[in-house]
């Protein structure tokens, strides 16, 4: 259970974060793509936040720029009360620390050329933790601690399974103690026999470790039994946030219901029918006006065109963006 002071102070406070990318047409004209619009959201010490949506929707870019590895366009970045959006890299090396990140691809993150004990006591050399020695057992407990046996230290990455080494990524990033997990897609490239592994072992340390995890997925299922919330976005923006249970059982924005019902139709007990979105999601270099989602809503009306929505509480935490009031299921 969080503190009283951890409910009120978010551990990172997001507002109106922007990522646009310049870039230049083959007929010579520049255009700019909006990876992320207006983003703005909390996160508080110890939760576990999902953030969903299809490819392209902006979920890795956000994931990157909390932890600075890509750069604010616009908008701010705020740790534990400390503004970081600009904060030169000197300053931030403290806070890097306590901000960490599993990829995807867990072959392609690591090193081929360092065995595991450069690879994972590589953070407690940079920040200066302990000494040679002391770094060692701190090594070995940890490979234990993912489930890995002592001789994994002195093997390299291509001697490990996918699972094996998406181990070694969490290793590498808990060992350092932080207070923040950023798992991006942590399971998508392992075979699904070894998904849960990897699943419930992530949500055993967010829980032992009192971690903050904000988990980034497009596996529904997934973040349903790891998250306490979830956001949803769209082509950059977010257009629904809300407590897991809440999201699940009563999912307001149409798109969040063309998510779930995609997910539900596998499902021979479920009597929802599946909504289908017309076209692909434009793209981010030409958005539409107004709403980004109107181009496949099957709800959209003219309005939709001409504004964009601004996020509005239904419940206590569940808010989401659409200008109609209307929706059959609202009533």
């Amino acid at each position: 259970m969080r503190l009283e002071s951890e409910r009120t102070r978010p551990l990172i406070s997001v507002r109106g974060l922007c990522k646009h990318y310049p870039v230049r047409r083959a007929s010579g004209e520049s255009a700019v793509i909006r990876a992320l619009e207006n983003i703005t959201f909390d996160v508080f010490t110890g939760e576990a936040i999902g953030i969903v949506g299809e490819s392209g929707s902006g979920k890795s870019t956000l994931g990157k720029m909390i932890l600075r590895l890509t750069d604010a366009t616009d908008g701010t970045i705020q740790f534990d009360g400390t503004d970081v959006t600009a904060m030169s890299e000197a300053k931030f090396k403290p806070f890097r620390r306590k901000m960490q990140m599993v990829f995807q691809d867990p072959m392609a993150s690591l090193n081929p050329r360092l065995k595991i004990r450069s690879i994972v006591g590589e953070g407690l050399t940079v920040h200066g933790i302990g000494n040679n020695q002391t770094r060692e057992v701190l090594v070995r407990k940890m490979l234990g601690q993912v489930g890995l046996s002592e001789d994994a230290i002195d093997r390299y990455p291509h001697e490990f399974s996918g699972g094996q080494l998406q181990r070694i990524g969490i290793a590498r990033a808990l060992i350092v103690n932080p207070s923040l997990l950023i798992a991006d897609e942590p399971v998508s490239s392992l075979d699904v026999s070894i998904q849960g592994q990897i699943i419930n072992l992530l949500a055993d340390f967010q829980k032992d470790l009192r971690l903050t995890l904000l988990f980034i997925s497009h596996d529904l299922g997934v973040v349903q039994y790891i998250s306490d919330r979830t956001i949803v976005m769209y082509l950059g923006h977010i257009v629904e946030s809300a407590p897991t249970t809440s999201l699940f059982s009563r999912p307001i924005h149409p798109y969040t219901r063309a998510l779930l019902s995609a997910r539900t139709r596998l499902d021979t007990s479920s009597t929802g029918s599946k909504i289908m979105l017309s076209g692909e999601m434009p793209s981010p270099a030409s958005p539409p006006s107004g709403c980004v989602f109107r181009t496949r809503c099957p709800y959209a009306i003219s309005d939709c065109s001409k504004h964009i929505p601004v996020a509005r509480e239904l419940a206590p935490q569940h808010t989401f963006a659409c200008l109609r009031d209307d929706l059959p299921w609202l009533t």
